[in-house]
C-alpha cells in the first residue's frame, strides 16, 4: 500500500490516522525532526513570555531561541510573533493552539509505543466516589477497552475519603475521587474540572438570595463526601453556617431525587445535575467558585506497573479530550 493510500483510509480512527500522518511526514516526506524543536521553542516562548526564560528552560542560548523562531517563520512563510508588542499574529495563534496539540499527541504516541511491549491484562480493582462512578468512569473505561481488551474490573463505590483509604491500603488499585488532596503515598492526576452549584426545586423563586435559600430545608451528602466538605468550606466563605438539614444521603442520585420532589435544596456537582437542569427538573440558584477537580489516584510505589502506566496514559488523553 502506498503512503498516500494509508492517509486516505476512511476506516481509520483518529489515533491511527495521526500515526500514519506522523510517519508519512517525518520518515517518507523527509521533514526534519528539527521542526518539532522549532515548534517546541515557539510554544515555550509564548508560555514564558521571555526569551531568556525560554533559553534557560530548553537549555539553549537566547540567540538560538531567536534563530529557531526565525526558521519556523521562514518555514511557514509568515510572521508568527509581533516582537515589539510580544503578541501573536493570527497565524501565530493558530500555530500555538495546533502546535500544543501536536506535541501532546507525540508524547502520547511515544508512551503508547513503549506500553505496547508490556503486558496489560488481568483484574483491576477500582474505587470511585459517587459522582465519578456514574458520570466519568463509564466513558473512561470505554476508552480503556478500545486499547486494552484483556482487562477486567471490580468496582467499589463510596465517599471520596473512603476511596482514598481503600487505595492507600491497596484494597483498590486505583481510584476516581472528587479532590486533588491525597496522602503523600498516593499520586494524583486531575482528569476533569467541575463546579459546585446550589440547586432547588423548580417551583422555588429563582431570584431568592443564597442566604434566604439556606434557611430552607437542606438535603446533605454524608461526611465522607468530598462534595460535602467543599460545600461546607464554600458556604462558610459566604458567611452561612447554620443550615437546617432535613436528610443526609450517601448517593448523589438520591440527593437529586429529593430536591426534584421538593424536599429541600442542596449543593451538588454540576456534572451530576446538568441534565436535570436542562430538563427543568431542578434549577440552579447559585454557582460557586473556584472550580473543583476530579482526580485519578494510585499508590506511588505502583507507578511502574504496566497496568497503572496504561491507565494513567489513558487518563491524560481522557482529560485532554474533555477539556
Amino acid at each position: 500500500m502506498k503512503p498516500t493510500q494509508l492517509l486516505n483510509l476512511g476506516s481509520q480512527n483518529k489515533k491511527d490516522r495521526f500515526i500514519a500522518v506522523f510517519f508519512f511526514n517525518y520518515f517518507i516526506q523527509g521533514v526534519s525532526p528539527m521542526n518539532l524543536k522549532r515548534m517546541e521553542t515557539f510554544i515555550t516562548l509564548m508560555e514564558t513570555q521571555s526569551f531568556s526564560l525560554t533559553a534557560k528552560k530548553l537549555g539553549m542560548s537566547q540567540p538560538a531561541v531567536s534563530q529557531q523562531l526565525k526558521l519556523l517563520e521562514s518555514e511557514v512563510g509568515t510572521t508568527l510573533l509581533q516582537r515589539d508588542q510580544f503578541s501573536l499574529t493570527r497565524a501565530g495563534q493558530i500555530m500555538y493552539d495546533r502546535g500544543k496539540k501536536v506535541l501532546k499527541d507525540l508524547d502520547s504516541l511515544e508512551a503508547e509505543v513503549k506500553l505496547a511491549e508490556e503486558k496489560v491484562s488481568g483484574l483491576v480493582k477500582i474505587g470511585a466516589s459517587t459522582v465519578p462512578i456514574t458520570h466519568l468512569l463509564p466513558s473512561f473505561l470505554k476508552h480503556v477497552s478500545e486499547t486494552y481488551s484483556d482487562l477486567f474490573y471490580h468496582i467499589q463505590t463510596g465517599g471520596t475519603m473512603s476511596i482514598i483509604d481503600l487505595v492507600s491500603k491497596g484494597t483498590c488499585d486505583v481510584g476516581f475521587v472528587g479532590t486533588e488532596e491525597v496522602p503523600e503515598t498516593l499520586a494524583s492526576l486531575p482528569i476533569y474540572n467541575d463546579r459546585l452549584v446550589l440547586i432547588a426545586p423548580p417551583q422555588w423563586d429563582k431570584d431568592t438570595d443564597i442566604k434566604t435559600i439556606c434557611q430552607m430545608p437542606f438535603v446533605s451528602r454524608e461526611k465522607n463526601s468530598a462534595t460535602r466538605k467543599e460545600m461546607e468550606s464554600l458556604l462558610t466563605k459566604e458567611n452561612i453556617k447554620d443550615l437546617k438539614p432535613v436528610a443526609t444521603v450517601q448517593d448523589s442520585g438520591a440527593v437529586l431525587a429529593f430536591v426534584e420532589n421538593g424536599l429541600g435544596f442542596s449543593v451538588m456537582s454540576y456534572l451530576s445535575v446538568h441534565k436535570a437542569v436542562e430538563d427543568k427538573r431542578v434549577q440552579v440558584i447559585h454557582e460557586f467558585t473556584p472550580s473543583r477537580k476530579f482526580s485519578f489516584i494510585y499508590r506511588k510505589k505502583q507507578a511502574n506497573d504496566p497496568v497503572i502506566k496504561a491507565l494513567e496514559n489513558i487518563c491524560r488523553n481522557f482529560r485532554k479530550n474533555r477539556s
